[in-house]
């Protein structure tokens, strides 16, 4: 755990963890599949957030409190009053152009202070070509201004304006049942998915009790916090 904790302190996110086993992982897929009516066979893009399942279904909810995954949220933050507030899915469908472009997750959450490690978990290996995760290491320190992006496949209309000084990008490929963690100022994105099967994955959101959320200012979906 230690070399963990070293590396997202001094990069921004974690290398990739082994949290579920490749069974485990695909009895999850399952279920999702079957949560919106899908197979693998025949996807299609969802123009809706997949949201707050740790709330809705037990499955969900042994990931968003699995022990080792809490005890890595733990040691980073140095506390052990820990609540997972909010559970997205990413999901890109077989052949999905669309894409996320560079940002920091702290841009659009009113919370105070701005103390979120997300934990990423694939759920079918990711790579290049699925649309895997780029980070910038080390420019984790502080938000950014954002500015305005207009392209039809970009899933935000903000985008975190990176330079030349901004060297070092790292894309992280995951094994099914892996997970990585990354502090809500990281800068990352993802690209599209050009492989005919879909990249699944899930981001469980953690903070510790001092965290305020300022709902009314929530622009999608708002915080549901589980004590873990």
């Amino acid at each position: 755990m230690k070399d963990h904790i070293e590396h997202y302190n001094k990069n921004g996110f974690t290398q990739p963890i082994s949290m579920f086993t490749a069974e485990e992982s695909l009895t999850m897929r399952n279920h999702f599949f079957e949560a919106i009516g899908q197979t693998e066979d025949k996807t299609e893009h969802l123009f809706y957030d997949i949201a707050n399942w740790h709330n809705k279904y037990d499955w969900c909810r042994n990931i968003a409190t699995h022990k080792k995954i809490v005890a890595m949220v733990r040691g980073i933050f140095g506390e052990t009053n820990v609540m997972a507030w909010s559970m997205l899915f990413w999901y890109k469908s077989a052949l999905d152009s669309t894409f996320v472009p560079w940002h920091q997750d702290g841009t659009f959450w009113p919370m105070k202070p701005c103390k979120t490690i997300t934990a990423w978990l694939a759920l079918g290996d990711v790579d290049q070509h699925n649309g895997a995760l780029h980070f910038i290491p080390g420019l984790h320190e502080q938000l950014r201004p954002a500015s305005t992006l207009n392209h039809p496949d970009s899933e935000f209309i903000l985008q975190c304006p990176t330079d030349s000084k901004d060297i070092g990008e790292t894309r992280l490929d995951m094994q099914a049942g892996q997970v990585c963690l990354f502090d809500a100022k990281t800068i990352h994105r993802t690209g599209p998915n050009t492989s005919n099967k879909a990249r699944l994955a899930c981001a469980i959101r953690y903070s510790t009790s001092d965290v305020v959320f300022e709902y009314e200012k929530w622009p999608r979906y708002k915080p549901e916090p589980l004590t873990v």
